[in-house]
C-alpha cells in the first residue's frame, strides 16, 4: 500500500518543487537582477551537464 501512495504523490511532489524552484528564481532575479539572468542562461535548472557551458 504505501508504494502505491509513494507512486501517486511523486507528480505532485514534482511539480510542487518545480513551482517552488520557479518562485526562488524569481526572488534571486529581483536580488541579484541582470547577472542572475545570464547565470540562467548559462546553467541547466535542475539537471546538470558536464560538457562545455550553454551559450
Amino acid at each position: 500500500m504505501t508504494t502505491i501512495i509513494t507512486a501517486l504523490m511523486f507528480p505532485v511532489l514534482i511539480y510542487v518543487y518545480y513551482l517552488l524552484s520557479k518562485r526562488e528564481e524569481s526572488d534571486m532575479i529581483k536580488m541579484f537582477g541582470d547577472e542572475y539572468k545570464r547565470y540562467m542562461e548559462m546553467t541547466p535548472m535542475f539537471i546538470p551537464t558536464f560538457s562545455e557551458r550553454r551559450r
